[in-house]
């Protein structure tokens, strides 16, 4: 029992890396560090730091957490404002997202593993995808996502797991709609 407890208590190697973007997307600071952490434990690691002309209006810290081998293991997109001031956010110019789907079916459950990009040169600000029964028919629910009301930065790609019971469907076709702050509405067809 002693053994099995020490082995849940093994300090594990990961790599964190913040990244802090301008209301711009530029960014204007970045750091990486290697850390070691158990199980259910919290650790302050460092600070992250925002140059003070930077500090009017709003800009974006970027946090990641990946494996030794490069895989995500977590991820986090903040929004901040030091004068507590976000109208910046209501002129977010629109993006469409680029998706691809993957649907599999395991008997009664429907797996889709999806990849969102955003080829822009803008922020996909607080994305949240959906499933709906036909093109505008409602939400199926429930739906157990891997991530929702996330952010995708320039350049960058989302990759989500959707997991959901095939009965919920009712006999229709499912449909991914992807909405957000400034995304493009799209529904998209779960076929492919």
């Amino acid at each position: 029992m002693a053994r099995d407890f020490d082995q849940r208590q093994k300090r594990i190697s990961y790599i964190l890396t913040a990244n802090v973007y301008s209301k711009n997307l530029q960014k204007i600071w970045n750091k990486k560090a290697r850390i070691h952490v158990g199980p259910n434990t919290s650790e302050e690691i460092f600070s992250v730091y925002i140059p003070e002309e930077f500090k009017v209006g709003v800009y974006f810290t970027e946090l990641q957490l990946n494996d030794k081998q490069g895989n995500i293991i977590s991820e986090n997109f903040y929004w901040l404002a030091a004068d507590d001031d976000f109208a910046f956010l209501s002129e977010l110019p629109e993006v469409k997202l680029d998706a691809e789907i993957n649907k599999e079916e395991d008997g009664k459950i429907i797996i889709s593993k999806i990849r969102l990009m955003n080829t822009s040169n803008d922020l996909a600000f607080f994305v949240n995808p959906s499933i709906r029964k036909e093109k505008e028919g409602e939400e199926v629910r429930p739906c157990f996502w891997s991530d929702n009301y996330f952010s995708i930065l320039p350049g960058k790609t989302k990759e989500l797991t959707v997991e959901f019971q095939k009965s919920e469907l009712v006999g229709e076709e499912a449909y991914l709609k992807l909405h957000g702050w400034n995304v493009v509405q799209q529904v998209i067809k779960m076929d492919r």
